[in-house]
């Protein structure tokens, strides 16, 4: 299996560092302050996201079809990472840093809408579910996954210009 290694804070657990909220792509008021890799040792390995046009059929004969657009963008986002355990001096604390603060965060998000970036896409989003698995190889860690539902598309992306690498 391959990985990715990161720092967390000076302890060198992981081999590079955690990017900021201000050089990240995704953003999202669900997580806020957990990007701070001084205090929290989480980084987030997945964002998915599904969307799904909005249409009626209304009539639809042989090869002629009409319908409705309606254009609202709905659909799913699935955001998924890693907290690890947090070492004193190479050996286990048994804490989770960030744990707590994200536990905090889903439940006082629940049933609101919370609004998530990537890149030049926003979404609006409502929170719909959440896992949490304890994992113990190599190290203690705890993977989340975080389902959203997008209830609005806030912006499209613009057209990239065909440019080479």
């Amino acid at each position: 299996m391959a990985a990715l290694f990161y720092q967390y804070s000076d302890q060198n657990i992981l081999q590079m560092s955690v990017s900021s909220v201000a050089a990240s792509p995704f953003k999202c008021d669900l997580f806020d302050g957990l990007f701070d890799t001084k205090t929290y040792a989480m980084i987030f390995t997945e964002l998915g996201v599904q969307l799904n046009e909005t249409i009626q059929y209304f009539l639809t004969f042989v090869d002629v079809i009409h319908y409705y657009y309606f254009g609202k963008g709905l659909g799913q986002i699935t955001v998924r990472g890693v907290m690890f355990e947090q070492c004193n001096n190479g050996k286990s604390t048994s804490s989770i840093p960030g744990f707590d603060e994200l536990w905090r965060l889903l439940g006082t998000k629940r049933g609101q809408t919370v609004n998530l970036s990537f890149r030049t896409a926003s979404f609006d989003c409502v929170l719909m579910d959440y896992s949490f698995m304890q994992v113990a190889e190599p190290e203690n860690m705890v993977n989340f996954s975080v389902g959203l539902a997008v209830i609005n598309t806030v912006t499209w992306p613009s057209p990239q210009p065909n440019t080479a690498c």
